[in-house]
């Protein structure tokens, strides 16, 4: 299994990823043609916002781009491409996106190529049931797939998995890698 050797704070990304900004809200477009890669998926996915549109590929950085790939493929050996078809678990809301953070001013973790939203569907950002309780029907294997690896995700944005350590009382993350922070792996 691969699994990340050291996932950052969001103020390390910089010196952990390179910085995608040229000047402040501008991409460096050096920056992206020398980190960012295209992955093959082991299976195709559905693009949320256009699900008649497949993908076989994801943009993402080149240093979390073998692990992102041994979760695809341990997420397509929980019971084949078929059955992630059939039950709607293979949609991708997207991998690499130069933008801001969603009601914020910081650039979000999509900028560095280091986040990769699934079923956004079933998991989506920042929705509360009629009690109150954050919806997050992501399947258990997806989830485990991801965060045995080192990535984070969010009870209030189960579709979202990071490359980066998060403090947040609403991170999900595996404890077991390192401690409670779950940060350097070396």
């Amino acid at each position: 299994m691969q699994i990340l050797e050291y996932v950052p704070t969001y103020d390390q990304l910089n010196d952990t990823y390179g910085n995608p900004e040229s000047e402040p809200g501008i991409l460096d477009t050096l920056w992206a043609d020398t980190v960012l890669i295209r992955i093959r998926l082991p299976f195709t996915m559905r693009l949320s916002w256009r699900p008649d549109y497949h993908t076989d590929y994801l943009q993402i950085h080149k240093k979390v781009a073998d692990v992102l790939v041994d979760a695809f493929e341990e997420i397509k050996g929980y019971r084949g491409e078929t059955y992630l078809y059939n039950r709607g678990y293979n949609f991708t809301g997207g991998s690499f996106n130069f933008r801001v953070m969603r009601n914020g001013k910081k650039l979000s973790t999509h900028s560095w190529g280091i986040a990769v939203d699934i079923n956004p569907h079933i998991a989506p950002y920042n929705k509360k049931d009629e009690d109150g309780e954050w919806v997050n029907n992501q399947p258990d294997f997806i989830v485990k797939a991801m965060i045995s690896r080192g990535l984070y995700s969010f009870e209030f944005d189960g579709m979202h998995f990071q490359a980066v350590r998060s403090f947040s009382k609403y991170a999900i993350f595996d404890h077991t890698l390192n401690g409670e922070d779950n940060g350097n792996r070396k």
